[in-house]
């Protein structure tokens, strides 16, 4: 029996400092520590149980062995305590009470967490007293939480100069996602900077995103108002590579072009460039096409049948600042692109156009993305009312074509201000553009995350309410003030 108790103390304490080394040298790997730290649980404790018997026989006398034995108790519960507490580290359950769900991850973000097989190692650094010290603490813990391949460290940038060049860190709240020998880093405090950062760090190749210029599109600016610069940032930051393409240097769209967008030229396109377009198209091009006005590129639109309304839609749900002219969309219509089933924000499109597809059915499926509402009609005479005269229904303004029987696919939009700079910051519009860059690459749900903030609830309480607060928070104290009056005198007279 001594024995076997004794082999019990050995291996227990042998476990229990497995599971503590293991914790620091293979974090990843929670299954195998929460199980040494269980044997080693379970082990201590039958020596504990079995010993104690033992240790009340010592404790009837006063000698250096109680004191020994006390120790060791005391040591064993200690360590018993320990490896506890390192289970519950590896495996635990969180709640989110908040009505916002702010410690919450977004759809986006799980999705993401989902695709992640290896080890993955995520970095913050910022001013240890700052907020947003405290909230990525809380943001990484979560990440770690539904996967435990992903491992995090917080620095304070001003001690750990030596980690922060090896990194290349200059500024506070900088992120650095580091995986295989690589890392990537950007600067932000939130769950859109960590998030895109593990798909860069995550996606196996990095896909070219080309917008097409020399015609007066929309620049890739981030000073024009009318410019793209700001959907070229979020691309960069997904891991897309991002440039301009000018048909009249190259005289071909670069194979290794993903996606191409066009973003409403003021300019018509040479028939040259117009074949150059089609003939990348028919190679298993993806294209992106964004209009202003009817009969816009319509020698490119013809060859996969698609054209626009001859007038702009208003819609009686519209943004208040704008008017009419701009059409707010709140629901949107899936069909088979799961890429926007989780897609429940709001976007609205200044001065659009409906895109109409008069093609074959049975050569083509064409995916209805955003539609107005059946309050929407065609604006004919410019004063922004409905008239009797002005045809009204649902109105498909982001359309999806895709043939049965080739590889290539193209976007429509009948608005190509909803994603400038103006305006790609407000509800889900940047958003929206993002998802229809990854769904052609096929990348799925990679894109922005909306900000989660905090929501004022008031309370209002009645005069009768306010009156029975008042009477507990008074009543109650003197009354427990009062007893132990009640309690000191009596004793002190006994």
């Amino acid at each position: 029996m001594a024995l076997l108790r004794r082999l019990a103390l050995v291996l227990g304490l042998l476990c229990s400092l497995a599971a503590v080394v293991a914790s620091y040298l293979w974090p990843e790997r929670p299954f195998i520590i929460a199980v040494t730290a269980f044997l080693g649980v379970v082990l201590l404790g039958y020596f504990f149980l079995v010993h104690f018997e033992a240790f009340r026989e010592y404790s009837r006398q006063r000698s250096t062995h109680l004191r020994l034995n006390s120790l060791l108790m005391v040591a064993t519960v200690l360590f018993i305590v320990v490896m506890l507490n390192l289970i519950v580290r590896q495996y635990y359950l969180r709640v989110d009470l908040t009505s916002m769900k702010r410690f919450s991850l977004s759809e986006i973000t799980l999705s993401v967490l989902d695709s992640v097989r290896k080890p993955l190692k995520v970095m913050y650094f910022g001013s240890e007293n700052s907020k947003e010290f405290e909230r990525m603490q809380y943001l990484l813990d979560a990440y770690r939480y539904y996967n435990k391949n992903i491992l995090y460290d917080l620095y304070d940038l001003d001690r750990v100069p030596l980690i922060a060049k090896n990194y290349e860190v200059r500024n506070y709240g900088t992120v650095v996602v580091e995986t295989e020998g690589r890392f990537f880093k950007d600067q932000g405090s939130d769950e859109q900077t960590v998030t895109n950062l593990i798909i860069r760090a995550t996606r196996k190749t990095h896909p070219w995103v080309r917008f097409l210029q020399g015609h007066e599109e929309h620049t890739l600016s981030l000073k024009d108002r009318s410019g793209y610069g700001k959907v070229v940032e979020v691309l960069k930051k997904s891991g897309f590579r991002v440039s301009a393409l000018y048909l009249t240097e190259t005289n071909v769209v670069p194979p290794d072009t993903d996606v191409l967008v066009i973003g409403s030229p003021e300019k018509e396109i040479p028939e040259r460039e117009v074949q150059l377009l089609r003939h990348f198209l028919l190679g298993g091009g993806k294209l992106v096409v964004l209009l202003d006005r009817p009969g816009q590129l319509q020698r490119l639109l013809q060859g996969f049948y698609v054209t626009t309304s001859e007038y702009p839609v208003y819609d009686t749900q519209y943004v208040a600042a704008i008017g009419p002219s701009a059409p707010l969309v709140k629901e949107y219509y899936y069909s088979e692109l799961s890429t926007f089933e989780d897609f429940h924000q709001e976007t609205f499109f200044p001065g659009v156009y409906e895109i109409r597809f008069y093609g074959p059915p049975k050569d083509y499926k064409v995916h209805v993305i955003a539609r107005t509402t059946k309050e929407s009609w065609y604006e004919k005479n410019g004063d922004g009312r409905k008239q009797k005269d002005e045809e009204e229904g649902l109105q498909s303004i982001v359309v999806a074509v895709v043939p049965k029987n080739a590889l290539w696919r193209v976007v429509v939009c009948g608005d190509s201000d909803f994603i400038t700079n103006a305006y790609a910051g407000l509800g889900g519009n940047g958003e929206l553009f993002i998802r229809l860059i990854n769904w052609l690459v096929g990348e799925g749900s990679l894109t922005s995350i909306t900000t989660k903030r905090g929501q004022v609830i008031p309370l209002f309480v009645t005069d009768r309410q306010l009156q029975l607060v008042r009477l507990i928070t008074v009543a109650v104290p003197v009354a427990v003030v009062l007893a132990g009056a009640i309690v000191w005198f009596r004793r002190r007279r006994l």
